[in-house]
């Protein structure tokens, strides 16, 4: 076969290289209204290497926690205490469920706006 009829195989196998990876999942919007004193909770599974990205602003101070249970223990890979806004990258060593947590330490209304999203790659 000649270079010029086996360009089009050429062409598709790169394109189809291309096209092997996984794009990363839509933005999921986050909304919540937190009580005095109450929590909020956005839960999700992620498999082994999966990551996501995430980043939120409160109009008050929260506390915010990534974690997993594994039994009886409670895993915290993410806290971070008393914060109006956060970002981050988490990568999961194994094949989990998670969730992120808000916790309104405060005596007003907390509002938290923000998104995270699944990254494939």
């Amino acid at each position: 076969m000649t270079f010029s009829r086996s360009l089009p195989f050429i062409v598709l196998a790169v394109l189809a290289a291309g096209c092997a990876t996984t794009p990363d999942a839509p933005s999921r919007p986050l909304r919540l209204e937190i009580g005095p004193t109450r929590i909020a909770e956005e839960c999700f599974a992620l498999a082994a290497g999966e990551r996501i990205d995430y980043q939120f602003e409160a109009t008050t101070a929260v506390d915010f926690n990534l974690h997993t249970h594994r039994g009886n223990d409670i895993i915290t890979p993410v806290d971070v205490k008393r914060t109006r806004a956060q970002a981050g990258v988490f990568a999961s060593p194994a094949a989990e469920s998670y969730c992120m947590m808000w916790t309104n330490v405060g005596a007003v209304p907390a509002h938290v706006i923000g998104q995270w999203r699944r990254l494939r790659r």
